[in-house]
């Protein structure tokens, strides 16, 4: 693969990701928007992780 379509798939894969992640936590939210404060909170936890 090129570099370009390296950059075009991870580009894909992140929205993909974004949107089934979104798609799960709102499954376990009282309301929708609640759904940004715990997508915050799970990538600031994955930033601690080392």
């Amino acid at each position: 693969m090129s570099v370009d379509a390296v950059k075009k798939a991870l580009s894909r894969m992140r929205a993909l990701f974004k949107q089934m992640a979104r798609r799960e936590i709102r499954s376990i939210v009282n309301q929708d928007s609640e759904v940004d404060d715990e997508l915050r909170a799970m990538m600031a936890s994955l930033q601690r992780v080392e």
